[in-house]
């Protein structure tokens, strides 16, 4: 048996019940640490309580015990984290692009497990949640923290996520010099041309990234990971270009397709004041039209008036003539 097959051993006999190494009222030792189930790679499994990451390796003390083990990362397989939180509230909140909301829930939560995330754990999944909607919240220096962490997990598709990041940080800060040499790192095709994408946007190139990013849609249409971040981009490059009617037609198109997720909800909230604006002119064009109809109107009235009295005074005016002749003639013939 090597070390860490008899360390990991007298962490399993920890697990034992009370008194088969300890006096029968023995009293369990006081435990500190995150709670969990360690996973060797040789298979054997054991309740621990880690302690710290130090000089590379794992620190924890088993079960029932103050002793402190120290192991590299290597030698374990996967953790099992015992953490309860509302899981299909942060998850309903993300699908609905509440960042802050992700941010609030889990960053208190998962901050203590990060240095972990180098080894396999049932909490990767949500770590790379926080570290989007950090990116998302603008709190860059916590969204590096995360992708480093990520990068280091061995995972190809988190440490992708997390190199993505890392550039989508960098030109969030300005800083293109920085975001060009992390994009090299990246092999991935379908990300890197959205990320190449964003750099030229950040280079104040819009129509040269509008067709940088046709590529990821024409070449990569299965590819649901970078496909609909890269067409929600394609909104914001022709924001950029003021082509405002083109913007608003593809988030809307966005909202449509990837209902339901985060990324619609970006749409929808990018299209939120255009549709404003739409609202806004039509509303205007309205008003122009009923002021021109209630004008004609007003016209139309008035020379209709205008003609009625016109007409009403001929009509007076030879009333009172026909009056007056009819009067002579009567004079007239009384004279007579």
């Amino acid at each position: 048996m090597n070390r860490f097959g008899a360390m990991l051993a007298a962490a399993l006999l920890g697990c034992g019940v009370a008194g088969s190494a300890r006096g029968a009222n023995e009293k369990a030792a006081p435990q500190s640490g995150l709670p969990a189930k360690l996973e060797a790679v040789t298979g054997k499994k054991a309740r621990v309580f880690l302690q710290r990451m130090e000089d590379g390796k794992v620190v924890f003390q088993p079960y029932r015990s103050t002793r402190e083990l120290a192991v590299p990362p290597d030698k374990i397989k996967h953790l099992e984290f015992v953490l309860k939180y509302d899981a299909d509230g942060v998850a309903k909140a993300y699908r609905e692009g509440d960042y802050a909301q992700v941010v609030s829930t889990l960053g208190p939560l998962l901050q203590p497990y990060a240095p972990y995330m180098g080894i396999d754990n049932n909490l990767r999944d949500a770590f790379a949640t926080l570290m989007v909607a950090y990116r998302e919240a603008g709190e860059l220096d916590k969204a590096r923290k995360a992708a480093e962490a990520l990068v280091a997990s061995g995972d190809p598709s988190l440490e992708l996520l997390g190199r993505v990041v890392l550039v989508q940080a960098a030109l969030a800060d300005g800083d293109i010099a920085t975001a060009e040499k992390l994009r090299a790192e990246i092999e991935s095709q379908s990300a890197g041309l959205y990320l190449d994408a964003c750099i030229q946007r950040a280079k104040g190139q819009p129509k040269e990234a509008i067709q940088t990013a046709a590529k990821v849609i024409s070449d990569f249409g299965n590819d649901m990971q970078w496909l609909p971040p890269t067409e929600l981009l394609c909104a914001e490059l022709y924001l950029d270009m003021a082509m405002t009617n083109s913007a608003s037609h593809t988030a809307r198109q966005v909202e449509h397709i990837y209902a339901g997720t985060h990324i619609a909800a970006d749409a929808a909230r990018l299209r939120a004041p255009l549709l404003a604006a739409e609202e806004e002119a039509q509303a205007s064009e309205t008003n122009e039209v009923e002021t021109a109809e209630g004008a004609q109107t007003n016209a139309t009235e008035t020379v209709q008036g205008s003609e009625t009295n016109e007409a009403e005074a001929v009509q007076s005016l030879e009333t009172n003539e026909t009056e007056a002749v009819q009067g002579s003639e009567t004079n007239a013939a009384a004279q007579s």
